[in-house]
């Protein structure tokens, strides 16, 4: 995650300008880390995740976080290559992602 002391204040302004200030948000959260969440999420955005019944690759992850409702994801690689990836839309399944290729950016 990106630190929200290394916002500066212009990229605060070219938000406010972009959204303007009637969205509320910033009477609840400071502003620097609603960008900064922003920016994190653009990095993670390298990556998609398999669909139900998908072929796990070599080089695809697998969230191993111990409780999805609660925690962050924890990126290892995957181990079961080659078996077809769970459903994604049940927490109780493991959720596994793929790095987009880069052409395709």
């Amino acid at each position: 995650m990106i630190d929200p002391s290394e916002i500066t204040d212009d990229q605060v302004r070219e938000v406010e300008d972009a959204v303007g200030m009637a969205c509320g948000a910033w009477d609840m959260v400071d502003p620097k880390e609603i960008i900064a969440a922003s920016m994190s999420l653009k990095k993670e955005s390298a990556y998609r995740f398999l669909e139900k019944g998908e072929t796990i690759q070599e080089g695809d992850e697998v969230d191993a976080c111990a409780d999805p409702w609660r925690d962050n994801p924890v990126w290892r690689p995957a181990k079961c290559i080659g078996q077809p990836a769970p459903d994604p839309k049940y927490p109780s399944h493991r959720i596994y992602r793929r790095k987009v290729s880069e052409r395709l950016q």
